[in-house]
């Protein structure tokens, strides 16, 4: 309640405690009014007469007749409210103090967004404050049989770190790894190479350099030698017997600048081809070699077709127990050595296909016995005729002409 409210309320009492007074005196001045009034008091007495006779008891001075009834007082009536003085209106009705408004809501504080608490289990894992990475000696290593893109090196020592941490894996999974810049025609680095090849690899070395691939016996490296595909630069153009000879796991060879391949009669083991006896070898691309030494695909026993589009001289069982090996084509060859396609005695190789020029036969057992020579037909007569040596009657009996 305000002290406005207060003051009113007290003039509002004192004035009804002034009004009650008032009725008060008023009632009883009415009261008063109506009493007889005895004049005996004030009047002085009587002068007594001289021999005044007695009067009778008639002459009797009437008694005082008693005063009648005080009529009772009328109800005091319910004195109006007295103004103050002054002319004091009669104080307006009291208004009702207007209801006190409600103070306005506090409002309320924005509920400060709490982080939702997750539900047990699913607690957020906290951003993953990065690792500072290790400093890598080599690429990352996939795990074995991951499809993966080439992991790339520039020194040997590289590559050796990173397949001696690398999975065990096999020849149906190789990694890829392509040496950049290294010089093949070293052959202390070479023979490293061959000595970090521990896991099966798809060997690219075609941005590496170097004209001539040096002659390395695999049996002078302690470990087994893994190489499961090679890709050599345009820059090698000979490679030299042995190079990679007795890789079981080859299966690809692709050297696209290459003209020579080496090869030579090794004394204790009766060969040193380029790739003898790569037994799992299926694929090889030779577009530009001209020379294929002694024993270059000795014992290949699933090479199913070779391309060798230039070659112009095959060396001495070049080809020899090359048991898969389908019709092939040789038409710029020009020598062909003794025993080169010989003891093909079963399966697909049942023709060669020559060019227009009788070949040089360095021996008599260069093919086996039932093979056809397909020839050009212009060329026929030629064959027929020729007289080089070891063109025997019944090697000429084979030789027929390409139809069409």
């Amino acid at each position: 309640m305000t002290k406005k409210h207060v003051r009113l309320l007290t003039h509002i009492g004192l004035s009804c405690v002034s009004a009650m007074c008032v009725a008060f005196a008023s009632s009883v001045l009415l009261a008063s009014c109506t009493q007889p009034v005895d004049d005996s008091e004030d009047d002085p007495p009587p002068i007594s007469q001289p021999n005044a006779p007695d009067e009778s008891e008639d002459s009797k001075a009437p008694d005082t007749p008693t005063a009648p009834n005080t009529p009772a007082a009328p109800d005091t009536p319910v004195v109006p409210d007295t103004p103050e003085a002054g002319n004091t209106p009669t104080a307006p009705d009291t208004p009702t103090v207007p209801d006190t408004p409600p103070a306005p809501d506090t409002p309320v504080a924005p509920d400060t967004p709490a982080p939702d608490t997750p539900a047990a289990g699913n607690t957020p894992t906290a951003p993953d404050t990065p690792a500072v990475p290790d400093t890598p000696v080599a690429p990352d290593t996939p795990a074995a049989g991951e499809n993966q893109s080439a992991s790339e090196f520039r020194t040997v020592a590289e590559l050796l770190i990173y397949l001696k941490t690398s999975e065990e894996n096999s020849a149906a999974n190789p990694y890829l790894v392509k040496l950049i810049g290294l010089d093949l025609s070293n052959e202390a680095m070479l023979k490293s190479l061959y000595e970090a090849l521990s896991r099966f690899v798809n060997l690219d070395l075609s941005e590496c350099v170097g004209e001539s691939i040096p002659n390395i016996t695999l049996a002078k490296v302690p470990n087994k030698v893994n190489i499961v595909s090679i890709k050599l630069p345009e820059s090698v153009k000979t490679i030299a017997s042995a190079a990679f000879s007795g890789l079981e796991n080859l299966k690809s060879i692709d050297m696209p600048g290459l003209l020579a391949i080496e090869g030579k009669e090794n004394s204790s083991s009766g060969l040193s081809g380029s790739f003898a006896n790569c037994i799992s070898l299926t694929s090889a691309s030779l577009p530009k070699v001209k020379t294929l030494g002694k024993y270059a695909f000795y014992g290949c026993s699933a090479l199913p077709s070779i391309l060798l589009p230039q070659v112009e001289a095959i060396g001495a069982s070049a080809f020899k127990n090359c048991s898969s090996l389908a019709p092939i084509s040789l038409p710029q060859v020009t020598l062909i050595g003794s025993q080169a396609f010989y003891t093909i005695k079963e399966g697909p190789f049942t023709s060669i296909t020559l060019g227009s020029e009788p070949p040089e036969l360095d021996g008599k057992q260069v093919f086996y016995a039932s093979i056809t020579i397909y020839v050009p037909a212009s060329a026929l007569d030629a064959y027929k005729n020729t007289e080089k040596a070891n063109w025997v009657d019944t090697l000429k009996a084979k030789v027929t002409a390409i139809q069409g």
